[in-house]
């Protein structure tokens, strides 16, 4: 059977010998949890900058996607057929379209209070590789600290 696929058995004997183990598995908690931060998810970059701010750990961003494919995470946000595909509007105008949120606010403090979670997500909680991963509230006091 080697043979016909034109391998070595030493091919086969290592791949015995060392089977594949899962990548990093001490921080597969925390990236989870980063993860299921928002209801769409995050990307990998996100999830990098986050462990790397916080929790110190030192790893490429395609560890992190690694990672995140080996556990079945996939961020909501940009798919990448949707990326790439060729989508001009040719619609009637005045046309009306559904809640691209997927939310229907039934009274003005449900969106309220769903517009002020996602202000102190983007402000405080979401990290921004042009900030130099910080946050930006965090940027904005590191530059006050430093003008003082």
């Amino acid at each position: 059977m080697l043979e016909a696929a034109g391998l070595a058995r030493s091919t086969y004997y290592y791949a015995l010998a060392n089977p594949k183990g899962p990548t990093r598995p001490e921080l597969r908690d925390r990236v989870a949890e980063i993860f299921g931060r928002l209801p769409s998810g995050v990307g990998h970059r996100q999830i990098a900058m986050e462990l790397r701010a916080v929790g110190g750990a030192r790893m490429a961003d395609k560890t992190v996607l690694k990672m995140m494919r080996e556990m079945g995470l996939r961020c909501g946000i940009r798919r990448e057929t949707d990326y790439h595909r060729h989508n001009s509007y040719r619609g009637v105008v005045g046309e009306a379209f559904e809640s691209v949120l997927g939310r229907d606010w039934d009274t003005f403090e449900g969106f309220k209070a769903d517009l002020e979670a996602y202000i102190h997500h983007w402000s405080h909680v979401r990290r921004q590789a042009r900030l130099k991963g910080l946050t930006p509230v965090e940027f904005r006091e590191q530059a006050l600290r430093d003008a003082a």
